[in-house]
């Protein structure tokens, strides 16, 4: 199964998520909509964590867009230039 299913399909919870799924150069659009991260919400816990290495930035739309499309339970900082040219986004779980 692909991530996408596995967190469809499963009830487990977690403390840590972490979502690294370029392929190529690119992550695949499914991982940047809004019924992926409710999966996600859904499956971290109170407290928990979710680390996403994207091509995510705050000054482009598509960034502007995900980011404001997340779930309103997560506080998230954009870390850029991550060992080179890596862009992670660091989410924490309201308890």
């Amino acid at each position: 199964a692909d991530a996408a299913e596995y967190l469809e399909e499963t009830t487990e919870k977690f403390d840590l998520i972490i979502v690294d799924l370029f392929i190529g150069e690119q992550v695949p659009d499914r991982f940047y909509e809004k019924t992926f991260w409710q999966d996600i919400d859904k499956r971290t816990n109170n407290g928990g964590k979710v680390l996403f290495n994207a091509e995510v930035r705050e000054t482009n739309t598509i960034g502007k867009n995900f980011l404001n499309s997340l779930p309103k339970t997560f506080s998230y900082k954009v870390l850029t230039g991550v060992m080179g040219g890596n862009t992670l986004v660091i989410l924490n779980k309201n308890a």
